[in-house]
């Protein structure tokens, strides 16, 4: 900013300077129009910077990604819980793996002693599944 005021101050002082000089007749009018205008568009140049947009930087907030990214991965499992009780009445504990925003495998356990197991229904669940969210479905059964 220093640079620009020495700049104009000095630009004025030429200015001044040359109109001391110029001859007398019809053509100095003229030619101090031209000199001024010179002067107030050097003066005038920085108000243009002021209407150009700044350039900023865009930042990814992981934290907030991977917040969002849990609440999916969350509801969607408990939305699959919530399926699978209300076909069955059976509990199942449901993970879901996910990249980012994409469903990309559901793993299911299965209880030794819930009511899929006793019906031999796991490899049905699991094509079900499989079929309508179009992703690998795991499954297997613990003791309780």
């Amino acid at each position: 900013m220093k640079e620009y005021f020495l700049s104009i101050v000095a630009f004025i002082l030429i200015c001044s300077i040359l109109t001391k000089v110029l001859p007398h007749g019809k053509t100095k009018p003229l030619l101090l129009g031209a000199i001024r205008l010179a002067c107030l568009s050097m003066i005038l140049v920085p108000v243009g910077s002021l209407f150009q947009p700044e350039k900023s930087v865009v930042e990814i907030d992981q934290a907030f990604l991977e917040y969002c990214s849990d609440y999916v991965r969350e509801t969607f499992n408990q939305k699959i819980k919530d399926e699978l009780f209300d076909a069955y009445s059976d509990r199942v504990e449901v993970c879901s793996k996910w990249d980012l925003v994409k469903l990309i495998k559901i793993e299911l356990v299965f209880d030794m002693n819930g009511r899929i197991v006793h019906m031999n229904r796991e490899k049905s669940v699991a094509e079900e599944l499989k079929k309508q969210y179009g992703v690998e479905v795991s499954y297997e059964t613990s003791s309780g």
